[in-house]
C-alpha cells in the first residue's frame, strides 16, 4: 500500500484551505473570485439558451459547456436541485457485492486520509462507473453534515450528469479522465460557497473505469491544484493495491516473455488499452498502414471481426490458435489466442489476445526441428489431457483425481513411479491444466553430467567456461519461464546443486553461470522420482528441505502390474495406433496371449508394454497373436529365458578345422537381440536387464561391450 505520508509530503498540507496571505491580499482574491463566478453564471445560461456561440467563450473549458448543454437536453433546471434516484433493497446489496474487493482496499486508505485533511469543510465520496455513491467520508461540521443529507451525498444515492446535470464525478465517468469544477462550473449550483469539487477515475488492469474517487472542499479559490493532486494520488493509489489482488494478474505469469511482447488488452468496451512492444511488428505484416498509436483504438479500427472477441466479452469462452482477418488485404490474417479477463467474482473485464506469426505445433517436435539452444527439452505440450489416459483402475484414477487438484494450486507436485509407468504424460497433463499458454521443458536429471548440469539449468554468460558460447545461453529454468519446468528422476541431481535449485524455488530468480544480475523467472515446478527419496534425505544424499518444497503434492502412479485389466486395454490400444501408422490390419489377442499378458510382472511398464506390441504386431500372422508372438521374456517368464541362456553358453563355439560353427553364430546374433530387447524393456537399466536375464551384472556389462552394445 503507497503510504500516506508520501502522499501528505508531495501534493498536501494542512494549511491550503485557509492560506497564510495578507488579509487585503485574501479580500481582494475573494472580490475576483465572486465577479468571476457571477460572470460565469451569466455565461451557463447563455449557452443553456444558446443565446451565445460556445466557440466564443474562452473562461470555461468545452468539456464543461458542452455538459452544461446535454444537462438541459434532459430537462434538468440549473435553479433547482432535483432529487437524486437511491437504491435500496437487494439492488443495492447487489452492488456493493460487486464492489467488495475494490470497497476493502478503499476503506482502508480513506480511514487514514481524513488526519490529512483537518477540520474544515471536506467531502470524499466514493462512487461505482454507474455513478453510484459506495461510501461518503466528510468533516465532522455541522454545515457539512447537513449539505450532504440535502444534496444527496449518502451511499446509494446515484450522481450522474443524467441525474443532475454537470458535476465532477460524472464528467469523470464520460471523459474517463480527472476533472476538477469549481462553484458556478457546476449546472446545478451548490450553496456551500463556491464549491470546488475534483474527481479521478480507478481502473481496472484491461483499463475499465471501475470507480470514481471525489473531493468537494469549501473553496474561495477557483482553482486549487492541491486537491486535484491528492485525489488523483489517492485514486492511483488504490488502483495500484487493487491490481495486485485481481486474479486476472496471474494470466501474465504464465506467459512467457516472448508471448507478452505480442500481447493486446481489450477492455470490456472493446477498446485496445494496453500493446506489447512487439504487436506493431506483428501488424506490419498483414495491414498497410499500422496506427502510429493502437492504445485508444477500437476494435474494429484494427481487425475485421468484431464478433469473434464478442464470444469472448460477452460469453467468456476460451478461444485458442483461431485465424483472425485484419485489414482490408486478402489473405491478411494471423493466428492468436484470445482468453477472457476476470475479476475475483467471474465478471468480464475484457479480453487478452496473444499474437502468433505462425501456427502452433500441436504436438512435441522431433529434435532434429528444434531450435539449436533448446537441446530437445523446450516445446509446447501437445494433445495432452487426463480424460485420454487409458486405464480405470482405482489407483490409476486416484493419482489422477490427486494430480486435477494439484494442478490447480501452482506448489510443487513430485511424481512418484518406477521407470515407464507414465510420470511425464501425467507432468504434460498438469501443465495443460495449469499453464497451457507457456512453455513445457523437460529436463532429466540422470541424463545431464555433473559437470554441466549447473549451466544447463541455470544458463550462463558469455564467457563463463572454457569452450562456453561467447552470447551466453539461457538455462532450462529460463526457457521455463511462464510455463512449466519438469525435472525428471530428480533424485540424481548433485547435492551441490539442489541448494541453487532451494534458492530460485524461494525467489522466484536466478542468476546465470558468471553472470552479476538477477534474472526473474516464475514457473511450475513438477518433479518425478523411481527413488525413495526420503530415503535418500536420511542417507544425506538428497536435501531435506527441498524434498519438502517439492513435495507439497506427492503423487503416486501405479506400475501397470497393478493395473489389472488396464494392461489389455492399453495393449488393444497399441495395436491399433501401431496397426494405423504401418497401414495394416488390427490383430487380435489371443486367449492365451491376454492370459499371459495379465500373468507377466512388467518390470517396464507401459513403455515395455508398446515395445511388446510392437514386436508382437511385426511377428503375428493371420491377424490373430498367439503367446509364441510376444517377446521371449513374456512368453516362458525368467525361467525360460535362463535355461535358454544355459543352453546357449553350453555349447561349443569351434570346430575341429578351427572355423566358427555357423549354427552358434546364428545363437550370438540370436543373444545379442536377447540382451539388446531386455535392455530396451528396462530402459537400458543394467541392474534390471540382468535380473531379467538371470545373468551377474558384471557378465552382462562384458556381453554388452563384446555385441558393441550402447547404453543410453
Amino acid at each position: 500500500m503507497m503510504p500516506l505520508e508520501s502522499v501528505r509530503s508531495s501534493v498536501w498540507k494542512k494549511e491550503v484551505f485557509v492560506p497564510k496571505l495578507p488579509i487585503s491580499v485574501i479580500k481582494e482574491l475573494v472580490r475576483q473570485e465572486k465577479a468571476a463566478a457571477e460572470k460565469i453564471r451569466r455565461l451557463k445560461l447563455e449557452v443553456i439558451y444558446n443565446r451565445v456561440e460556445p466557440s466564443l467563450i474562452s473562461l470555461v473549458s468545452p468539456e464543461i459547456i458542452d455538459s452544461w448543454k446535454r444537462s438541459r437536453t434532459y430537462g434538468l433546471d440549473p435553479f433547482q436541485f432535483k432529487p437524486r434516484p437511491v437504491l435500496a433493497g437487494l439492488s443495492w446489496q447487489n452492488v456493493l457485492a460487486r464492489k467488495k474487493p475494490l470497497l476493502q482496499v478503499t476503506d482502508a486508505y480513506l480511514e487514514r486520509v481524513i488526519s490529512l485533511l483537518g477540520e474544515n469543510r471536506w467531502c470524499i465520496f466514493l462512487s461505482d462507473e454507474n455513478g453510484v455513491i459506495l461510501r461518503v467520508v466528510s468533516s465532522k461540521d455541522r454545515a457539512m453534515r447537513k449539505y450532504n443529507e440535502k444534496y444527496q451525498l449518502i451511499p446509494g444515492a446515484v450522481w450522474t450528469e443524467m441525474t443532475g446535470g454537470t458535476c465532477a464525478n460524472g464528467l469523470c465517468i464520460i471523459l474517463n479522465r480527472p476533472i476538477q469544477l469549481w462553484g458556478p462550473e457546476h449546472y446545478t449550483e451548490p450553496d456551500w460557497g463556491l464549491v470546488t469539487c475534483s474527481a479521478a477515475g480507478i481502473f481496472d488492469f484491461p483499463g475499465n473505469l471501475i470507480a470514481t474517487l471525489s473531493l468537494s472542499t469549501d473553496s474561495y479559490l477557483r482553482r486549487y491544484s492541491e486537491s486535484l493532486s491528492l485525489v488523483v494520488s489517492i485514486a492511483c493509489a488504490i488502483q495500484n493495491r487493487l491490481e495486485n489482488m485481481e486474479e486476472y494478474i496471474d494470466y501474465f505469469s504464465s506467459l512467457s516473455e516472448e508471448q507478452r511482447q505480442a500481447t493486446i488488452i481489450i477492455n470490456r468496451q472493446g477498446i485496445i488499452t494496453c500493446t506489447g512492444i512487439q504487436v506493431r511488428n506483428i501488424l506490419k505484416n498483414t495491414l498497410n498502414k499500422v496506427p502510429k498509436e493502437l492504445e485508444g483504438l477500437s476494435l474494429g479500427e484494427v481487425f475485421s471481426k468484431r464478433s469473434l472477441f464478442d464470444a469472448v466479452l460477452q460469453k467468456g469462452e476460451k478461444l485458442d490458435d483461431v485465424k483472425l482477418k485484419v485489414g482490408d488485404r486478402e489473405r491478411s490474417y494471423i493466428i492468436c489466442s484470445v482468453w477472457p479477463l476476470k475479476d475475483k467474482l467471474e465478471n468480464i473485464t475484457g479480453c487478452l489476445v496473444v499474437l502468433k506469426e505462425g501456427e502452433r505445433k500441436r504436438y512435441a517436435p522431433s529434435l532434429k526441428n528444434l531450435p539449436e539452444d533448446a537441446t530437445g527439452a523446450e516445446y509446447m505440450a501437445g494433445d495432452y489431457e487426463f480424460e485420454k489416459i487409458i486405464g480405470k483402475s482405482p489407483k490409476l484414477l486416484e493419482a489422477i483425481n490427486i494430480a486435477r487438484r494439484a494442478a490447480c494450486r501452482g506448489d510443487g507436485i513430485l511424481l512418484e513411479g518406477e521407470s515407464g509407468v507414465g510420470k511425464e504424460v501425467f507432468a504434460r497433463c498438469i501443465h495443460n491444466l495449469s499453464c497451457p499458454a507457456g512453455p513445457f521443458v523437460a529436463v532429466n536429471c540422470a541424463a545431464l553430467p555433473k559437470s554441466l548440469i549447473e549451466s544447463e539449468l541455470f544458463g550462463y554468460e558469455g564467457g563463463a567456461f572454457t569452450g562456453a558460447d561467447r552470447r551466453g545461453r539461457p538455462g532450462k529454468i529460463e526457457l521455463a519461464h511462464g510455463g512449466t519446468l519438469f525435472l525428471d528422476e530428480i533424485g540424481d541431481m548433485p547435492l551441490e546443486i539442489q541448494p541453487v535449485l532451494l534458492r530460485v524455488l524461494e525467489e522466484k530468480r536466478l542468476m546465470r553461470v558468471g553472470g552479476s544480475r538477477y534474472i526473474p523467472v516464475n514457473f511450475h515446478l513438477i518433479a518425478a522420482t523411481n527413488k525413495d527419496l526420503q530415503e535418500l534425505t536420511g542417507k544425506k544424499e538428497f536435501r531435506l528441505d527441498l524434498y519438502y518444497r517439492i513435495a507439497v503434492f506427492k503423487i503416486p502412479i501405479p506400475p501397470l502390474r497393478e493395473r489389472g485389466s488396464d494392461i489389455l486395454e492399453l495393449a488393444n490400444h497399441f495395436l491399433k495406433e501401431i496397426a494405423r501408422k504401418a497401414g495394416l490390419p488390427v490383430p487380435v489377442l489371443s486367449k492365451a496371449a491376454e492370459a499371459r499378458l495379465l500373468e507377466y510382472d512388467w518390470p517396464g511398464n507401459v513403455r515395455q508394454l508398446e515395445n511388446a506390441m510392437l514386436y508382437a504386431i511385426t511377428m503375428c500372422q493371420n491377424g490373430m497373436i498367439n503367446v509364441e508372438d510376444l517377446p521371449l521374456e513374456i512368453q516362458g517368464g525368467k525361467e525360460k529365458i535362463v535355461a535358454y541362456w544355459k543352453n546357449i553358453e553350453g555349447m561349443k563355439t569351434r570346430r575341429d578345422d578351427g572355423a566358427i560353427n555357423t549354427i552358434v553364430e546364428k545363437k550370438k546374433e540370436l543373444e545379442r537381440e536377447i540382451i539388446a530387447e531386455a535392455l530396451a524393456q528396462t530402459n537400458y537399466s543394467v541392474c534390471k536387464a540382468a535380473a531379467m536375464l538371470g545373468l551377474s551384472r558384471s557378465t552382462l556389462y562384458r556381453k554388452i561391450k563384446e555385441y558393441n552394445l550402447l547404453l543410453r
